[in-house]
């Protein structure tokens, strides 16, 4: 992950994970076109800064 806010994030959600059952799947861009778009839209509100 490129993005260190993420990074921590990810580290939380993994110790969580232990307590609790949890499946997370990563989905590619190209298979979630309309999460992209989402996304995308999103931080452009946001002024980029998402």
């Amino acid at each position: 992950m490129k993005n260190e806010a993420l990074k921590i994030l990810a580290s939380r959600i993994q110790a969580e994970r232990k307590t609790i059952k949890l499946d997370i799947a990563h989905v590619p861009r190209e298979q979630n076109k309309e999460a992209d778009k989402l996304a995308k839209a999103a931080s452009v509100r946001a002024g980029g800064n998402v």
